[in-house]
């Protein structure tokens, strides 16, 4: 490994434990590549701004550490944007796989208590009925084109600042069973109490020239 992947690996992990991993390579390094795809590039930097203006638009919603939040998408920048976004602010997250039914989709946007559910366009039939089931729902924010009931994410992000959150705290993760056998059931990892390697993994690419930011996403 080179000295300036070394330098990121390092960075990543001094701030592994409050969620703030993308923050210190951004202040490391901003122009470096996070995210590369057909729906657009990301740097550090402009990940990390707005992973920012994400966790702060939800911080104003009313979002309290523990609330859940979900997300519903293909392969797209933002569904790495709002993993780290909830990642960093203590949010419970559950990404759901669009490949379910409608039905199985709405009952675990509801069963999970998500207070924000942002939406992939390609899952709109689905995302409608969830906001119409989900009880809790606070905010809900569709990107890659509009969907009925849901404000527009980039105009939304738009109104908030970039800047990092004060008192970051590290998110767990909530994930549901395909549901094989009844309904779909959760199963929740808590927040560690030591940082493991996987909250930092995704730095330590043996080439630090262009990198995809590895994270669970539905195909």
């Amino acid at each position: 490994m080179t000295d300036t992947a070394t330098s990121v690996v390092e960075a990543a992990r001094s701030r592994a434990a409050e969620g703030m991993e993308i923050a210190a390579v951004a202040a490391l390094d901003p122009n470096r590549s996070a995210i590369i795809s057909e729906h657009g590039n990301r740097s550090f930097k402009q990940l990390n701004d707005r992973i920012n203006r994400i966790a702060h638009l939800l911080l104003d919603r009313g979002y309290q550490r523990g609330d859940g939040i979900a997300i519903l998408s293909g392969n797209r920048p933002e569904f790495i944007e709002v993993r780290f976004a909830a990642h960093r602010i203590g949010a419970r997250l559950t990404t759901v796989n669009w490949h379910l039914s409608a039905e199985e989709i709405a009952y675990i946007v509801d069963d999970c208590d998500a207070v924000a559910l942002f939406a992939d366009v390609r899952t709109s039939e689905a995302a409608e009925k969830a906001i119409k089931q989900a009880t809790k729902l606070k905010v809900s924010l569709g990107f890659g084109g509009k969907i009925n009931g849901f404000e527009d994410y980039e105009t939304e992000l738009a109104k908030y600042p970039s800047d990092d959150i004060e008192q970051a705290s590290l998110g767990s993760v909530m994930q549901y069973t395909s549901g094989t056998t009844g309904r779909p059931k959760a199963c929740c990892a808590n927040n560690p109490t030591r940082p493991k390697r996987r909250s930092y993994r995704l730095y330590s690419q043996q080439s630090f020239n262009s990198i995809l930011i590895a994270a669970q996403i539905n195909r």
